[in-house]
């Protein structure tokens, strides 16, 4: 009878530590999958802006100083910081026909999940973020 429970003991702590050894393996998956989802929603937050701003550039017939602010208010809505955004972009007045562009950049932490012999280890790197130039004529009309 004690050579029984012995043995099942024995299966128990063979159980806890294969699920201990596997499960940097499952996570790894989960971990950069989630890094790289928040990382193309910023991205996505960048392309709506940028192509809202051209939009608004064609109107106006260039970036005015409301338009630049829309921009960084709209940036800042969906949480990206004001300070880490630059903006390239045709300045107000341009005149009909002639083009308009705006090209947004941030910097943003590029994270990576490996598997070592130290078990899950996290990497971050300081990256650009680019969304950009898009272009398009003035319908400012004079």
């Amino acid at each position: 009878m004690r050579q029984r429970e012995h043995g099942q003991a024995n299966r128990g702590s063979a159980e806890i530590m294969a699920m201990i050894l596997i499960l940097p393996l499952l996570l790894l998956p989960l971990f950069s999958t989630a890094v790289h989802w928040l990382n193309i929603n910023q991205y996505d937050v960048l392309r709506q802006c940028a192509n809202q701003a051209v939009l608004s550039m064609e109107i106006e017939g260039g970036l005015t100083a409301a338009g630049k602010a829309r921009i960084y208010e709209a940036l800042a809505e969906k949480g990206v910081d004001a300070e880490s955004v630059h903006l390239d972009y045709t300045p107000y007045p341009v005149a009909y026909g002639q083009p308009v562009k705006i090209k947004i950049s941030c910097n943003y932490q590029a994270v990576t999940y490996s598997l070592g012999l130290g078990g899950l280890t996290k990497d971050a790197e300081d990256k650009i973020m680019v969304y950009g130039p898009v272009a398009s004529l003035s319908k400012k009309y004079q």
